[in-house]
């Protein structure tokens, strides 16, 4: 876009300068003009058009706080002045000659300065918008830091509660093994009472029948 605007600019001027060396050069002997005249109007015109519509007129009306705006509806206003006296001069009326290449020349200093105003804006507009490329790069180098920062802060979380998790999950196999050994040596304790007491416990319990049994025989 603003190469755009650069190329329309610089052929505007150079469209203009062709239009006046056009006028300048015109000899009796190209008379009638069959439209050349009128043809190379249109063609300068067109160059105006294109500085004036679409994407690159917007974009350029932003340049120099409304000083090209001025310059280019000076300089179309102007131009659309002369078409009267180009149709003259097709018609083979000279007499307008001497005042259209005036009149060119007048409004050459505005289409001058308009290029200048133009190249000096574009370069104005691409540093801003490096300036702000710049800063939104300095805003991602900032977030990918912070991102970053919570990303390791994040690592160095998870790793300490994993060591803690698995500082408890030995403990808790530690407990396990303790409460095992405890349940087996009950068990032993159990068992070794069990065949401690078996034998007096059948002894009594054989004695006491046998006593019973004698009672009963004297009965």
């Amino acid at each position: 876009m603003l190469e755009n605007s650069l190329w329309n600019a610089l052929q505007l001027q150079i469209q203009s300068y062709r239009f006046l060396n056009y006028l300048i050069d015109l000899e009796d002997s190209d008379y009638p003009l069959n439209g050349n005249a009128l043809f190379e109007y249109d063609l300068l015109m067109s160059r105006v058009d294109l500085l004036t519509e679409s994407r690159v007129g917007s974009l350029i009306r932003s340049f120099e706080e409304g000083r090209i705006v001025k310059l280019m509806n000076i300089a179309n206003g102007e131009l659309e002045l002369l078409s009267f006296n180009v149709s003259q001069l097709e018609n083979g009326d000279t007499s307008y000659l001497p005042n259209l290449i005036s009149r060119i020349q007048r409004i050459e200093k505005q289409i001058n300065e308009l290029m200048t105003l133009i190249n000096k804006g574009n370069i104005e507009y691409k540093n801003n918008q490096n300036q702000k490329l710049k800063n939104n790069l300095n805003a991602i180098e900032l977030l990918s830091i912070i991102l970053l920062t919570c990303l390791l802060l994040l690592c160095f979380f998870t790793v300490k509660i994993l060591s803690e998790l698995k500082v408890a999950i030995n403990d808790n196999e530690k407990i396990k093994e303790m409460i095992q050994t405890n349940n087996e040596d009950k068990a032993n304790i159990l068992s070794f009472i069990h065949q401690e007491v078996r034998y007096p416990i059948n002894a009594i319990l054989s004695i006491a029948k046998s006593l019973k049994s004698s009672k009963t025989n004297h009965s």
